[in-house]
């Protein structure tokens, strides 16, 4: 760091001579640590370094024009008010750069009363012992860390942060406005993820025009649903939503049908293909107690039944040779296990060639797909057919849905569970919204 009190060489002229002007690079120093640490509207006095950082000295040596009681012009010095040390940032070595502002206390000679020398609010605000950018720096190190982390890392307490963190997040009713488009149609993704405690949360995104997450809502009852929806949209982006990617759960279809008369409900592939999945588990299990040990011996052992499950789920193409050993195995002995397999990778296949499949065609191909199904998941299946057969006219997916879930598994892992659902709301949507749509103030 540079001091205007010291003299330093700069190269001038043709020979490239080193000279010396301090007149000329105390205002280099000063225009250069202006620019680089943000400090506009204040004056840079003087700058140390030391084992604890940078420190260095700002004030306002301008007069104010007025006085703020009786808005007089009469304005007179008078002597200094107290000092303050401001946290800033942190330097590109790792150390902290301190800001040590002195207030100056000046009188109105009509009124007599008397008032110190603020720092600028795009410098700090009001009495906070941190700066507008050290809280930036604060709030972008949370967003991919926990929060006992970055309070220990910053000198910032949880309070503070969560504080911060609310007002950089902004309501659910400013990011839609920003986001919904103005015209056209509209499709929408909506589906549930575990919280804490098993208790489930929803999030809400645009899939169509554009992938935008809208909201995570902290409770996944028709009731949060319907009170964000009639306190987020108007009654025409209601009209405008004509698709729904949801899950086969059959809680919140009805309110949704309610709330968006125009919209038609597409059953996620994804969803189905667990939904088999969890089948062939189930019966795996199932038949893997009611052998006898003779023959237990030759399966996978005690303690392997999930391993087996998960290499189930796959679809064959990238078994290695012991894998495939398994699998002829379990196949081999459990006919029921091989069937259902059997039926998942048919029903994939249909999504898997959708380019070569129409509505029609797919609706036969699984209706005698599902007809080889036992009663129940036969039964359920056929419930959900039109919502299925729904995604072969536009395709519509909640893979973006399901990538955004990944990354909030991430930040509850990063920050060691959230119990508060306001901050566990804020956090998220920090790590998952666009930095354009958060309240960033401009030094940020």
């Amino acid at each position: 760091m540079w001091d205007k009190t010291k003299e330093c060489g700069i190269i001038s002229g043709e020979n490239k001579k080193i000279t010396t002007n301090p007149k000329i690079m105390a205002t280099f120093s000063h225009y250069f640590m202006s620019k680089i640490l943000g400090l506009q509207g204040v004056v840079i006095y003087k700058a140390d370094c030391d084992e604890d950082g940078y420190q260095i000295k700002i004030g306002q040596p301008r007069k104010p024009r007025s006085c703020p009681f009786c808005e007089s012009k009469k304005v007179h010095n008078h002597g200094k008010g107290r000092k303050r040390t401001i946290k800033h940032a942190r330097a590109l070595d790792g150390k902290n750069i301190y800001l040590h502002w002195q207030s100056k206390r000046f009188l109105c000679a009509e009124c007599g009363k008397s008032w110190s020398q603020s720092p600028p609010e795009n410098l700090v605000r009001g009495k906070e012992q941190y700066s507008v950018s050290h809280a930036a720096q604060a709030i972008r190190d949370l967003k991919n860390n926990s929060f006992n982390y970055t309070a220990e890392n910053n000198g910032m307490s949880y309070s503070v942060l969560s504080k911060k963190l609310k007002e950089v997040v902004p309501e659910s009713p400013e990011i839609v406005q920003k986001i919904w488009p103005k015209e056209g149609t509209v499709s929408l993704g909506i589906d549930e993820h575990g919280r804490v405690k098993k208790r489930l949360a929803l999030t809400i995104t645009m899939l169509k025009p554009k992938r935008e997450v809208l909201r995570i809502s902290p409770g996944a009852t028709a009731k949060e649903l319907r009170k964000w929806v009639l306190n987020n949209l108007t009654e025409k982006q209601m009209l405008q939503v004509n698709e729904i990617c949801m899950d086969m759960k059959k809680s919140l279809r009805k309110c949704l049908r309610q709330l968006f008369p125009n919209a038609r409900f597409v059953v996620d592939k994804f969803h189905i293909i667990q939904y088999l999945n969890h089948l062939i588990a189930l019966e795996y299990q199932s038949c893997y107690r009611r052998v006898p040990p003779g023959v237990k011996n030759k399966l996978p052992g005690k303690g392997k039944e999930l391993h087996v499950t998960r290499i189930l789920q796959q679809s064959g193409m990238n078994w290695n040779e012991k894998e495939k050993e398994k699998v002829k195995t379990v196949f081999f002995n459990f006919p029921e296990v091989a069937k259902l397999w059997y039926i998942k990778e048919e029903v994939r296949a249909v999504y898997r060639e959708y380019h070569q499949r129409d509505r029609k065609e797919a609706k036969e191909r699984l209706e005698y797909i599902f007809s080889w199904l036992p009663e129940v998941p036969k039964r359920t299946l056929n419930y959900f057919l039109e919502e299925m057969l729904n995604y072969f006219d536009n395709h519509t997916t909640n893979a973006y849905v399901e990538g955004k879930h990944t990354k909030c598994k991430l930040i509850k892992r990063q920050s060691f569970g959230i119990k508060n659902e306001e901050i566990y709301v804020k956090k998220l949507m920090l790590g998952l919204c666009e930095p354009k749509y958060l309240n960033f103030p401009h030094t940020f």
